[in-house]
């Protein structure tokens, strides 16, 4: 709720209803009222259920995304089912490589678990790269990654 509605002194109110009476003071209420809800910002999307959005979007079915992920069926549900689910940064990763997102796509479903692809991590940056060169399969990237001594998504 706005805070200056929440805090209208009596003084205020009172000045208020001697400048316009009662009418002037409920319309005063009712702009306050429209401006709080139009500032009020809806919450962040999940993982879950961006997860699911962009595979609707991208007509992908469930048995596609989680093979291509390399992601078992169980896990899958599980994520499916949980709302709230937080997966690992890995698992972020290998839905957005089997999704075909783009390098901002891949950062946007990473934050939404609560994660990001950093500048300082080498890791980070080989998967980066991968996706801006379209690598997009778990296995090409975990190639890349073996070459260059780090550990697979």
């Amino acid at each position: 709720m706005n805070e200056g509605l929440a805090t209208m002194s009596v003084t205020k109110w009172k000045s208020v209803q001697m400048a316009g009476g009662i009418k002037s003071a409920v319309a005063m209420i009712r702009r306050q009222l429209a401006t709080a809800s139009k500032t009020e910002t809806a919450p962040p999307e999940t993982f879950s259920r961006m997860l699911l959005r962009l595979m609707e979007e991208r007509n992908i079915s469930a048995r596609d995304l989680y093979t291509a992920a390399c992601m078992d069926r169980k896990l899958f549900s599980k994520i499916r089912k949980n709302d709230e689910y937080q997966p690992k940064k890995n698992t972020a990763i290998r839905f957005a490589l089997a999704l075909g997102l783009s390098l901002e796509g891949t950062k946007k479903l990473l934050e939404a678990a609560g994660f990001t692809l950093s500048d300082s991590i080498r890791k980070d940056r080989a998967v980066a790269d991968c996706i801006t060169k379209g690598r997009r399969s778990v296995w090409e990237v975990n190639r890349v990654l073996a070459a260059h001594g780090l550990e697979s998504i």
